[in-house]
């Protein structure tokens, strides 16, 4: 009798912490994690280990990263932008429109020496985030360098020579685009590729022979 009174004390006992344990458990579950960027931050702070701060966005508190010259970089964390360069418009990147011309080798070098890469459309948001940044003042009907080239004459295979990924949206190439033109002064065909300004909110890809002399867009990365 004793020894059944004894287990049904540690059985109860035994109960009673599961309880406050599956209590405690449920209590930490309830607590509301920290904020990411672009998320509202009402109820629960932003996560301040990525640079992140609580900003009255369009009458909503919202996680964003500093102001200034500040932005989101690779989903990761808030990075400052470099005095002169550009901040997108949705804060995700950052951007520099070189005005001194160079070939695409030269090109390529300098961005990576200011720890940046010549540009990669990776997507079509980037593609409308070079369309609709003012500051960029780029110069009209003008060809700037970005981080692609076709991987050898007339393959129509164009690689972004950072990623190395491949690229394969021929949207984004304007009309009678790529043409192959092949360079006699050079003595190469047309190979790199430069986005084309057509108008203030127009502008497009076309290919140019890597040895032209252009002007070029750097991005942090």
């Amino acid at each position: 009798m004793e020894k059944n009174r004894q287990n049904s004390s540690n059985l109860a006992h035994n109960l009673t912490e599961m309880i406050v344990l599956d209590e405690e458990k449920k209590r930490k579950t309830k607590l509301t994690p920290y904020q990411t960027y672009g998320k509202q931050c009402v109820s629960a702070k932003c996560d301040s280990s990525k640079g992140l701060v609580c900003r009255d966005i369009n009458k909503s508190k919202i996680c964003q990263c500093p102001s200034g010259n500040w932005f989101w970089y690779s989903n990761t964390k808030c990075r400052e932008c470099p005095p002169n360069w550009i901040v997108s418009n949705n804060n995700t990147g950052c951007y520099l429109v070189s005005y001194t011309e160079l070939n695409f080798t030269d090109a390529y070098q300098w961005c990576a020496t200011s720890q940046s890469r010549l540009i990669e459309i990776l997507n079509e948001n980037i593609f409308l985030t070079l369309q609709s940044i003012k500051d960029f003042s780029f110069n009209l009907t003008k060809t700037y360098w970005i981080g692609l080239r076709e991987t050898g004459p007339n393959e129509n295979i164009y690689r972004w020579v950072t990623s190395t990924s491949t690229f394969s949206n021929s949207n984004y190439f304007c009309s009678g685009q790529p043409a192959h033109t092949y360079n006699y002064y050079f003595q190469e065909y047309d190979q790199c590729i430069g986005l084309y300004i057509q108008s203030n909110t127009s502008s497009c890809l076309r290919d140019s022979t890597c040895s032209n002399v252009l002007p070029f867009i750097c991005e942090l990365y």
